[in-house]
């Protein structure tokens, strides 16, 4: 009984080890799957901090920095455009998202603004919102 104890008891280590091996490269070939690609987020929102406050401070102040009050709306919209942002109006705000998906997170950044009557930029707010399940 002991001699065929000491042959299965290897067997069963190995086995063990080439399903934890295999489960083990199976999850991280799909976490490289999932995560997002870095060519999709807008440049406004590279290299933001990882602390979320942080990062919609950053963000907010890049947005303003970038298209101050007073810049001609269709500047904005050329910027918006250029990287790859989808505007939308909603009761006389105009807004703006870029959403990037990578399971299980959702990243949006996004803004909203008003024009004046000349066509200029009259108010404008961010938001950088990330969201995982």
């Amino acid at each position: 009984m002991e001699t065929r104890t000491k042959r299965i008891l290897p067997g069963i280590g190995f086995t063990l080890l080439v399903a934890l091996t295999s489960t083990g490269g199976l999850l991280l070939a799909v976490h490289f799957a999932m995560r997002p690609n870095p060519a999709s987020r807008p440049l406004l929102a590279e290299g933001l901090p990882h602390e979320l406050r942080s990062a919609d401070r950053v963000f907010a102040k890049r947005v303003l920095t970038a298209c101050p009050v007073g810049l001609p709306e269709a500047d904005l919209v050329r910027t918006l455009d250029a990287q790859g942002f989808q505007r939308r109006e909603i009761e006389g705000r105009r807004q703006s998202s870029s959403v990037q998906q990578a399971f299980p997170c959702q990243h949006t950044w996004s803004f909203d603004w008003i024009a004046d009557n000349e066509g200029r930029i009259a108010e404008i707010k961010a938001n950088d919102d990330p969201v995982c399940l």
